[in-house]
């Protein structure tokens, strides 16, 4: 009778263990998407990569695409100064 006590107990304590794992798992994975998010945000800005958002026709240098300067109305584009 004592035994299957025992084993119950430790079953219930695995379980409560998992438990309190998978939501700390959780927390974490939900920090690292968030500073991740961060991340690749600041990889799209235009004055990260020492450019300017400008028309096409005002750009006298090298470009880069995929920045937030085609976010604008009218699109501009990433110049950068030579």
């Amino acid at each position: 009778m004592i035994a299957s006590k025992k084993g119950v107990e430790l079953t219930f304590n695995l379980i409560i263990t998992a438990a309190i794992l998978l939501i700390v798992l959780v927390v974490v994975i939900f920090i690292f998407i968030g500073r991740t998010t961060i991340f690749t945000g600041g990889l799209q800005d235009c004055t990260s990569k020492q450019g300017t958002c400008e028309l096409q026709v005002d750009c006298k240098g090298p470009t880069i695409s995929g920045t937030n300067c085609e976010k604008f109305d009218p699109p501009r584009i990433c110049c950068l100064k030579v």
